[in-house]
């Protein structure tokens, strides 16, 4: 009868992640309590963690997949175990953990999958315990995964995720399928919006929505699960987020993303390309055009162009 029931603004912040800092000045995603509330609610909905459980804390802290792992793993009740940096990157460090631990869900980025792919040390013979492997942050080359699911029974589930810092972690999800490595040439799925995610593809020439399917343009994200905008950083936020196309009576803040994406039939988005020189390496966002800037700024620097190979 004592207990205290204490009440607050879900809209306060919960966590700041910096992101996209290749010129030294990253920005930091306010996420608030209700942003991440939603996406918790997903988490459960989607993958229906149970409390025997056990996710592999593989992602650092400063990244927003380990957002997805801290998470997932409190309100689920199972168990988050934490691998420090050299355990991740030593493939006996890394083997010895998850199998003394019995952690069956891994969720990084492509590029790490791969790294341990090539040494030829994840499969289901050196990892029997892993179930779920869930990858993002990069895309994954449709050679490289087919070889990937090939070393798992099909009692193993395989999740792309996508999604910016800005709109929480994830804002769509697939569940990987033999018929969507038939075409390995083709443009791989990006899946559907999650739930309390909404989006639009609009013309980034104009910001008109585009209704016609397979028509490329911008994404755009908006609702629960959309951050109030950067840390300290008016002119950016006025930028990046910006009234609604389609609202034209009242205040709605939507999330210009950058990603060039066209829709299929059935919903489903494909990412193919971007509307600048932004590229993703490592999960990490990085703005070609800021290191150019820097470059530029030197005054031994004439000229420069900066070429992701």
């Amino acid at each position: 009868k004592d207990l205290k029931i204490l009440s607050f603004d879900l809209d306060l912040p919960a966590y700041i992640m910096f992101t996209s800092g290749s010129t030294g000045e990253p920005k930091g995603v306010t996420i608030s309590h209700r942003n991440l509330i939603s996406f918790i609610k997903w988490i459960q909905t989607y993958f229906k963690f149970k409390k025997n459980d056990k996710i592999s804390n593989l992602n650092p802290l400063y990244f927003d997949n380990s957002v997805f792992d801290i998470f997932s793993s409190l309100f689920s009740g199972n168990t988050l175990i934490p691998f420090n940096k050299n355990e991740v990157i030593n493939p006996q460090l890394l083997i010895n953990k998850i199998n003394s631990f019995k952690c069956n869900v891994w969720f990084s980025v492509p590029s790490l999958i791969i790294y341990y792919l090539n040494l030829g040390v994840i499969d289901k013979e050196i990892m029997p315990t892993l179930k779920t492997i869930i990858f993002g942050g990069e895309g994954f080359p449709k050679l490289k995964l087919q070889h990937l699911i090939s070393k798992f029974n099909n009692k193993t589930k395989f999740v792309n995720v996508y999604g910016p810092t800005e709109c929480t972690c994830i804002c769509s999800a697939h569940i990987i399928k033999k018929t969507d490595l038939k075409n390995l040439k083709g443009l791989p799925t990006l899946g559907k919006i999650i739930k309390n995610v909404n989006y639009l593809i609009i013309n980034p020439a104009n910001n008109k929505p585009i209704t016609e399917k397979f028509k490329k343009g911008e994404l755009v994200l908006y609702g629960k699960n959309l951050s109030a905008g950067y840390y300290n950083d008016k002119y950016l936020t006025e930028k990046k987020f910006i009234q609604n196309p389609l609202n034209k009576n009242s205040r709605e803040i939507v999330y210009t993303t950058g990603d060039i994406v066209f829709e299929d039939d059935n919903n489903n988005l494909y990412f193919s390309g971007r509307k600048d020189t932004q590229i993703k390496y490592l999960g990490y966002r990085i703005e070609l055009g800021e290191i150019e800037s820097a470059i530029n700024s030197m005054k031994q620097t004439k000229e420069c162009a900066v070429i992701f190979l």
